[in-house]
């Protein structure tokens, strides 16, 4: 018989998806400024001011430019 939480945490991530926007573009990876405060290394290539998605440290994808605000469930 198979482990019902095994199963249901292999549909879920590990990490959420989280939004930034890159404040400095290094060697190596970005800067993001994160929704909520503070900054993340990102490996991956993007332009300062872009809005970026992120997991596990991993750009990706780019976001949808403006404000953005957080909503709690």
């Amino acid at each position: 018989m198979s482990n019902p939480y095994k199963k249901l945490r292999e549909l879920v991530p590990d990490e959420p998806l989280g939004v930034g926007t890159v404040t400095a573009v290094k060697a190596d990876g970005v800067i993001v400024s994160v929704l909520g405060g503070g900054t993340r290394k990102i490996l991956g290539s993007a332009s300062i001011g872009d809005a970026v998605y992120f997991r596990d440290s991993a750009i990706q994808g780019p976001a949808p430019s403006g404000s953005p605000s957080e909503v709690l469930l």
